[in-house]
C-alpha cells in the first residue's frame, strides 16, 4: 500500500463551458492505479470526497446519505469530513441507529423524502447505499435536483457484475442472510455488516448509464483486491478466498466494490 496523491483544484477537475465540474482523466488514472495497488477502499473514497471538497473551496455544503454507520469500520474518516465542510448534513432513515454529533443537521427518513432545498448540496456521497434502493429512478432524480449547477456525487456500492452479490441476494432470498452474518459476527465483528433488503438495481455500469442519464459525466471503478471478503467469512475460509481473489485479479475480472462519481454537465459517460 502506498501514500495516496491528493491532487490540487486544477489536477482534480476541469470545467465545461457552462461552469460545470468533470473529473480529469489523469487524475481518474492516479485513482485507478491506487485501487490496483490495494488501497483500503474506504481510506480511498474519504481521499476522493475530501479532494472534492477542496475543489469546492471553503463553506462547501456535503451531504452524506446513509450517514449512520460511518465510512468503513467507523467514524472517523467520516468525521474528519466535516471539519472540510462549510456545512454537513445527514440523511438516515433507519431510527435504531445512532448518528454522529459532526452533523449540523440531520433527516431521518429517505434522500427522496428529505426537506432539501433544490441545488444546495455541493457534493452528496453514499457509502454502501446504492445496493438498497428500491427505486433508482427517483433516488437520482431527487439527488440530481439538490445538486448545485457544479455538484458531485461519490458512492461506493457493490459491483453487482461480482458473485458476491448473487450469493448476497440468494441468501436474502433464502431467508439466511442474518443467520449467516450473525455467524461471522461470532469471530469479530464484520465491516458495516446490516441485513437492509438488498436490491443492486444500479449497480452495474451499464444501469447507472440509464438511471443516472441526467447527469453529464459518470464514472465507475471496480476495485478487486486479495482480501476484500475477510470481513464476512470466518477466518477458516480465508485462505481459499485470497486464491479466488488473486485469480479474479489476474483475469481482469470486476471485483465486488465499485467507487462511482457523477457530476452535472454535458453528457458522457466513462467506465
Amino acid at each position: 500500500m502506498f501514500s495516496a496523491m491528493i491532487p490540487t483544484n486544477n489536477e482534480l477537475t476541469g470545467m465545461d463551458e457552462r461552469g460545470r465540474c468533470w473529473l480529469s482523466d489523469q487524475q481518474w488514472a492516479a485513482y485507478f492505479e491506487q485501487a490496483r495497488q490495494g488501497k483500503d477502499r474506504s481510506i480511498l473514497f474519504h481521499e476522493m470526497v475530501s479532494a472534492e471538497l477542496a475543489r469546492c473551496g471553503p463553506g462547501a455544503t456535503l451531504l452524506d446519505i446513509g450517514c449512520g454507520r460511518g465510512i468503513g469500520a467507523g467514524r472517523v474518516l467520516q468525521e474528519s469530513l466535516a471539519g472540510a465542510a462549510g456545512r454537513f448534513i445527514g440523511i438516515e432513515p433507519d431510527r435504531d441507529v445512532a448518528v454522529s454529533d459532526c452533523f449540523c443537521q440531520v433527516h431521518r427518513c429517505t434522500l427522496e423524502e428529505a426537506p432539501l432545498e433544490a441545488g444546495s448540496i455541493d457534493v452528496a456521497m453514499a457509502a454502501f447505499v446504492l445496493e438498497h434502493v428500491a427505486d433508482p429512478a427517483s433516488f437520482f432524480r431527487k439527488l440530481h435536483e439538490v445538486l448545485g449547477r457544479r455538484g458531485v456525487f461519490w458512492a461506493m456500492t457493490i459491483d453487482k457484475r461480482h458473485p458476491f452479490a448473487l450469493l448476497s441476494n440468494l441468501a436474502q432470498r433464502m431467508w439466511l442472510k442474518r443467520p449467516l452474518l450473525a455467524w461471522v459476527r461470532r469471530g469479530g465483528p464484520a465491516e458495516n455488516v446490516e441485513t437492509y433488503p438488498t436490491f443492486y438495481r444500479s449497480n452495474t455500469p451499464r444501469a447507472l448509464a440509464r438511471h443516472a442519464a441526467a447527469f453529464g459525466e459518470r464514472r465507475w471503478l471496480s476495485l478487486n483486491y486479495v482480501g476484500q471478503h475477510d470481513a464476512y467469512l470466518p477466518q477458516v475460509l480465508h485462505r481459499f478466498a485470497h486464491a479466488a481473489d488473486r485469480m479474479a485479479r489476474s483475469l481482469r475480472l470486476p471485483g465486488p466494490t465499485a467507487i462511482v462519481r457523477l457530476s452535472k454537465g454535458t453528457v458522457q459517460s466513462t467506465r
